[in-house]
């Protein structure tokens, strides 16, 4: 599989019939991700609490996925979206809930890509209809690279540096 191509898979929403039960989800830190793809992406996906995009092969097997729903960030009233260390009043956000890709075609670009699908989603769909302000995900530690190479900014709060999964943020309004 690791010469998969992208170009050989198809970017879309999860189907009924598509195949979730054998993508390899690698260390087992990521276990809940196939977890999560296996046993609950149909249903939240089918029930609109979130909605899952993959890449899927000819066979219909999910080799990547990401899942996004609704969420806020939280700023004292009257700070500005660029004052993200104050908390309290709620901005619209989109929160990336889970990204996965299968352990035996990482580092070809595919998360990068998701990512860069929820974030047009973000623009392209929610923004002009109904407002949103940020793409939120709440990093493993050893994702943290990975979303500050998506355009991602750690929440900057003692806390949430120490956090086992820290927040991080995608301003929309600086796009």
């Amino acid at each position: 599989m690791a010469e998969l191509l992208t170009a050989d898979l198809e970017l879309r929403l999860l189907a009924p019939d598509d195949g979730v039960k054998k993508a390899s989800h690698g260390e087992e830190i990521y276990f809940p991700l196939r977890v999560f793809l296996a046993n609950d992406a149909k249903k939240h996906h089918a029930r609109h609490v979130s909605k899952t995009y993959v890449f899927a092969d000819a066979k219909k097997r999910v080799i990547a996925y990401i899942t996004i729903t609704c969420s806020q960030v939280l700023l004292d009233e009257g700070a500005t979206p660029e004052d993200v260390k104050k908390v309290h009043f709620p901005f619209p956000a989109v929160k990336i809930a889970k990204l996965m890709v299968d352990s035996d075609i990482r580092k070809n670009g595919l998360g990068m890509k998701l990512v860069k699908l929820a974030v047009a989603v973000a623009i392209d769909k929610i923004m002009p209809n109904v407002g949103c302000r940020f793409v939120t995900v709440d990093a493993h530690r050893s994702a943290i690279d990975f979303y500050k190479a998506c355009g991602f900014v750690m929440l900057d709060t003692d806390e949430n540096r120490q956090s086992q999964d820290p927040l991080m943020f995608y301003d929309l309004g600086k796009v």
